[in-house]
């Protein structure tokens, strides 16, 4: 395969992440950059260069990461892979206003305000439509962190492709989003 894949990872993780090593085992080209998933301003500025700069064919993202790729979606009409996406990252963000959420990389914590909540933009559905991007949506139904029959939900009232999987959280086999990303790298008649 040589889709180029822009690969966004979820809140306290980083371009490094083993699913970023796993994929690139699968002959992907993977760019991954580390950015600031908690910081929406930040993050949508820097994915948007990097998108301007390394055109991918695919943007691919779990979890906070697969916010991202859909909010990229909406501005490049890029195919996309969301992995557990956040749907509303300023209420999922809620829960560490009394606990501060772990960055894996550093172990450090990281700091998210009301700002940094209150800046994020909705998932805009007319946008979307406008620009046909296809995206397809993998539900981990054993996730304890993204409620996976609330995506499913969200899925059905968006008419938006989903596949189920007996995954938690995390990606559970990259071959599965490699043959995806394949997929989704075929040119629409």
């Amino acid at each position: 395969m040589s889709e180029r894949v822009l690969y966004l990872h979820g809140l306290g993780s980083s371009g490094n992440s083993s699913t970023v090593a796993a994929l690139r085992d699968l002959d992907l080209v993977v760019d991954a950059p580390s950015y600031a998933p908690h910081d929406y301003e930040r993050s949508m500025r820097e994915l948007c260069d990097t998108v301007n700069s390394v055109k991918p064919s695919v943007i691919v993202g779990t979890s906070m990461g697969g916010f991202y790729a859909m909010k990229l979606s909406e501005v490049f009409g890029l195919p996309t892979l969301a992995i557990n996406p956040v749907l509303d990252p300023a209420t999922f963000l809620e829960i560490f206003r009394d606990r501060p959420a772990k960055d894996y990389a550093t172990n450090t914590d990281i700091p998210i305000s009301d700002t940094m909540r209150a800046a994020f933009e909705p998932l805009d559905r007319i946008r979307r439509v406008e620009l046909a991007a296809p995206i397809h949506v993998i539900v981990g139904m054993n996730d304890e962190v993204v409620n996976p029959h609330s995506t499913i939900a969200y899925c059905e009232s968006e008419n938006l492709v989903y596949t189920p999987l007996p995954w938690g959280h995390r990606v559970e086999n990259a071959e599965v989003v490699a043959n995806l990303v394949g997929f989704l790298s075929i040119p629409a008649l």
